[in-house]
């Protein structure tokens, strides 16, 4: 249907096939990236029951099945919550990018290994049962920075109070002065 938004006209469409952002795969592939690259570009697969992966997994995984679920519960810049009933040991393809580095996975606040999955999104190994799976981004490099632009900031607002409190001060001063040079 189209929609006239601003006297604009807007078409809104509905994608039937939309994965969900969290999500248990049936299985895995180990694959070269390259291998990766065409199969995502040829569309040979069904994302929905396979994932590519480009280093062997340290178990083997379950198929899911219909009875697993991943529910996203919390998504903020620096955290991403997903609960998670699964039967057994399963794959959950997380559609966000994978970054080596600053991202950690913790299931029940356990760190996890987190695996390249699809050649840029995420995967990681969920045990059976009730899970809280949680992505966190820490950097050191990124507090280092936040403490010096906190600290230079201070430094710039007391040096310019300090400095209006100096030129208050010697201007009250002059004003002194004149007032006796002119009695």
């Amino acid at each position: 249907f189209p929609v006239t938004i601003w006297a604009m006209p807007t078409l809104v469409y509905e994608n039937p096939t939309v994965l969900p952002r969290a999500f248990f795969v049936d299985s895995v592939k180990k694959e070269a990236p390259l291998s990766i690259l065409h199969h995502l570009r040829d569309g040979d697969f069904n994302p929905r029951s396979l994932a590519y992966i480009e280093e062997d997994l340290p178990k083997a995984i379950e198929p899911a099945g219909p009875d697993a679920k991943a529910i996203l519960t919390g998504f903020e810049n620096h955290k991403v919550t997903i609960k998670t009933d699964n039967p057994g040991h399963n794959f959950l393809h997380v559609s966000e990018v994978f970054l080596p580095i600053g991202w950690k996975c913790t299931i029940d606040g356990k760190e996890a290994k987190i695996h390249k999955t699809n050649y840029a999104l995420r995967g990681v190994i969920v045990p059976p049962g009730k899970h809280t799976v949680e992505f966190i981004y820490h950097s050191d490099i990124l507090d280092t920075g936040k403490t010096i632009s906190l600290s230079v900031n201070i430094a710039t607002t007391l040096s310019l109070l300090l400095a209006f409190f100096l030129q208050k001060r010697k201007k009250g001063e002059s004003q002194s002065n004149d007032v006796k040079q002119s009695s």
